[in-house]
């Protein structure tokens, strides 16, 4: 799998059931990777390391001869003729931002792509920071992402013959989106096996419309943002409302509360798994069948977290996340920061050599600002916060380095005391005092991405 491919491919289809575009790549080519990479999730990870560095070695080659950015760019050309790529000469290479790619557009493209990596497809991410992406990617790059999709599949034991709905926000805009029944599973399962039904939700109607909704359809699995899946279920327990189980609830887009998978094995008798992709990169994590932390893609990715001067994050060490694809040799991103914090995790006791995150935390757009002047990563699901039934949806908005608001939807006033015992827990958490306000609204609208921040910080980066 670490290779140029000589394949040909024909056309990209929307996957409905992730959010990624899926290939259009025949399926015995994809089992052949799904083999493949069966096989190689249980190598040492030194030996995953040295594949990811001949593939990269590619990679940068490629980029340097075709690409205008690396062409042009002097800082990557720490590749000479017949050299192998060093990780020495690989951490030398400037890191790329979101900003930088966005500035750049074409420039990042490739005027000469090779042979049989498929059609080019073009991309445009949600721009959930505020700075959409326009890109491309390949049918290669995307047989990839398929084969990943069908791995983790596997890992969780998914019976593909189950009825799978999923509420995502490209479904529709509104709140009075109809479901729509389908006939299966999507890409790309369905090219490869018969599947049950599928069922189709807009995110942005009201979590008692979906779940309504989820009762009717009585999915065995379930996909949608974790934010949107905890409002559905915290609702289910205001008001007592059944349904019948469901195996599985599938999290992505999202970095999600603690008390998720509690809140899924009590309200539907639920395990909770999540994912960690981006649009722009693909698959980048999965979670381990055995644990609740994430193995790197590292077929599909090299991903490092790095701290605040370049270096590589130790285990239980929060960091920038940096990902380069290995196959897109249409629009390459070497080095691109995501703009996510995650921690390190330690080698996995399942036996997979795959890297390991520990946790993903966000984005780091989402970053507190202290009194002091200093950024630190918050973490706003306190305890005090789950525990007020009063308190329907909330978020917390840092408007100046003093001032803090707590936006609330709630059923009811806090109490003078269930306030005073929140900012109290909050300036704990966060290691400062702040001025806080509460503020209560209606609702709380979602990004045109369908994402949900629980931290939103107005103070403008520097």
């Amino acid at each position: 799998f670490f290779f140029s491919s000589r394949r040909r491919h024909t056309r990209c289809s929307r996957d409905w059931s992730s959010d990624v575009c899926s290939s259009d790549l025949p399926a015995g080519d994809i089992l052949v990777l799904l083999h493949q990479m069966e096989r190689s999730q249980w190598w040492p990870e030194a030996r995953l390391r040295d594949a990811q560095f001949s593939q990269l070695g590619r990679l940068l080659d490629h980029a340097r001869r075709t690409v205008p950015y690396y062409r042009d760019n002097p800082g990557y050309d720490v590749l000479r003729r017949g050299e192998t790529l060093t990780p020495e000469a690989w951490a030398a290479l400037p890191i790329l931002t979101r900003r930088q790619a966005q500035e750049l557009g074409v420039a990042l493209h490739s005027d000469a792509l090779p042979v049989g990596h498929g059609e080019v497809i073009p991309l445009t991410t949600s721009g959930s920071t505020g700075m959409p992406l326009r890109s491309l990617k390949t049918a290669i790059s995307m047989s990839f992402y398929d084969a990943a999709t069908l791995r983790e599949a596997r890992w969780h034991r998914r019976d593909v013959s189950g009825r799978f709905a999923a509420i995502k926000p490209h479904f529709g805009k509104t709140a009075g989106t109809i479901g729509e029944e389908l006939d299966n599973w999507g890409d790309p399962y369905s090219r490869l096996f018969p599947t049950g039904p599928g069922f189709a939700l807009g995110i942005f109607g009201d979590p008692a419309d979906q779940l309504r909704w989820l009762r009717e359809v009585k999915p065995d699995y379930l996909l949608s943002m974790p934010s949107n899946t905890r409002a559905i279920a915290r609702h289910a327990q205001a008001h007592g409302i059944a349904m019948p189980p469901i195996r599985e609830v599938r999290s992505y887009g999202e970095a999600f509360e603690d008390d998720l998978p509690r809140l899924c094995r009590e309200v539907w008798g639920a395990k909770h798994t999540t994912i960690y992709s981006a649009e722009e990169s693909g698959m980048i994590a999965s979670q381990c069948p055995k644990r609740p932390h994430l193995h790197c893609e590292a077929e599909l990715a090299m991903v490092e977290v790095l701290d605040d001067s370049g270096r590589p994050c130790a285990p239980g060490e929060v960091g920038r996340v940096v990902v380069t694809h290995l196959h897109n040799f249409a629009a390459p991103l070497i080095r691109y920061e995501l703009g996510d914090l995650a921690e390190v995790g330690m080698a996995c006791e399942c036996g997979r050599g795959l890297p390991v995150l520990k946790r993903v935390l966000g984005r780091t757009s989402g970053l507190l600002t202290l009194p002091s002047g200093e950024k630190r990563f918050v973490e706003p699901a306190t305890r005090t916060f789950v525990e007020l039934s009063a308190v329907v949806q909330r978020q917390i908005v840092q408007r100046s380095p003093t001032e803090i608001d707590l936006v609330l939807v709630a059923r009811r006033p806090l109490t003078v005391g269930e306030e005073t015992e929140l900012f109290s827990d909050l300036s704990a958490r966060f290691g400062a005092k702040f001025d806080f306000r509460t503020v209560y609204v209606d609702s709380i609208p979602r990004a045109a991405s369908g994402k949900f921040a629980l931290f939103r910080s107005e103070i403008p980066d520097k």
